[in-house]
């Protein structure tokens, strides 16, 4: 962890621009495709990925939706497997996911909602600290998520559009489902729904790091099964913690895959900005403004996707009531191409 430095030369040059007033917090939202083309599978290397017998795809998608206000998190889960008239659809029994590292302390599942067949009897279990042992929640090569939820074959979300399934009768949830969890975030923590969307599992296998993984069961024409991920690239995320007073210190964290290069920036004008890049990139767009101040840069090691920096708010009444926003931009060192985080914000706080 690198040490607090002086975050007075970030300021300074931003003390004369326009103070704005903090927004009201947002409800953000991001989504996350399990399967389809460029997923993993555990089952092999099937692209678009399939369970066990290597030819039956399982997909679905999974929609973060985070209010700040009541710090509570909705994700809707939706099996999109494609369906064979006759074949069995497998169905999604059990769904892993992220939380902001160091920025969540505490999730809670408070309801869940299908829209039809059986109603879900899912169960959460939560890991704060994916670093330390046990580790309940691992998906089969794709390494140790804080979250999962499980219904198991007797409650897994099929699709609704499918007119086979190998479970016993009555018991499937049709999708989408919609679970809502109750979030305790770190303090200060600027998170929204790419904080969970885009943070990653925990595995030694750096091509593996992934947002989303789901278990899918009871498929194809020998009820197989298999683990599915999201097609893995850099998806980057930002965030800051603790209170932004003057005087005291926060962190930013920054998140991506392993390999991907880029940095964390932040600017006092919400933007956005747009550069013109030469190709296979076009046109990017920067969710904060100009003048932009660098706060980490750097390569994400490969076995590492988070990145933090200590900073200083200088003991200035300047600065208070100043609202700061910021975005991290990275480089696929493989493919070359560029991706940007969803923007966060803060105001500095009087001591």
């Amino acid at each position: 962890m690198h040490q607090p430095r002086s975050f007075r030369t970030l300021l300074l040059p931003l003390a004369t621009v326009a103070l704005t007033t903090l927004a009201s917090a947002q409800i953000t939202s991001a989504t996350r495709l399990v399967g389809g083309p460029g997923g993993l599978t555990s089952c092999g290397p099937f692209d678009p990925p399939t369970l066990c017998d290597g030819v039956t795809p399982g997909s679905a998608t999974v929609q973060f939706t985070y209010n700040a206000a009541t710090t509570s998190l909705t994700v809707v889960v939706d099996n999109t497997s494609p369906v064979t008239a006759g074949i069995a659809n497998p169905v999604l029994t059990n769904l892993f996911f992220n939380v902001a590292p160091g920025g969540v302390t505490h999730l809670s599942l408070s309801s869940q909602v299908g829209s039809g067949g059986a109603p879900p009897a899912w169960a959460l279990t939560f890991d704060d600290n994916l670093q330390a042992n046990p580790n309940p929640n691992t998906a089969n090569g794709f390494g140790r998520f804080n979250a999962m939820i499980a219904g198991g074959t007797t409650n897994g979300i099929a699709n609704a559009n499918a007119d086979t399934l190998s479970v016993p009768p009555g018991s499937a949830v049709l999708g989408p489902v919609t679970f809502t969890f109750a979030v305790t975030p770190s303090a200060g923590a600027t998170l929204n729904a790419s904080t969970f969307a885009s943070a990653f599992s925990i595995t030694s296998n750096p091509t593996k790091n992934v947002n989303v993984a789901g278990h899918f069961q009871s498929g194809g024409p020998n009820a197989q099964s298999g683990f599915i991920t999201n097609k893995p690239n850099c998806n980057p995320s930002a965030f800051m913690t603790g209170l932004p007073r003057i005087g005291g210190s926060v962190m930013f964290t920054m998140s991506a895959a392993p390999g991907c290069a880029g940095c964390l920036a932040v600017s006092p004008s919400q933007g956005p900005t747009i550069m013109h890049l030469p190709q296979p990139n076009g046109t990017l767009t920067i969710p904060i403004g100009d003048p932009m101040e660098v706060l980490i840069g750097t390569s994400l090691v490969p076995s590492s996707t988070v990145v933090t920096q200590w900073l200083t708010i200088p003991n200035d009444p300047v600065f208070v009531g100043m609202t700061i926003y910021g975005a991290v931009v990275v480089l696929n060192m493989q493919t070359g191409l560029f991706s940007v985080s969803a923007q966060f914000q803060f105001e500095v706080l009087p001591a």
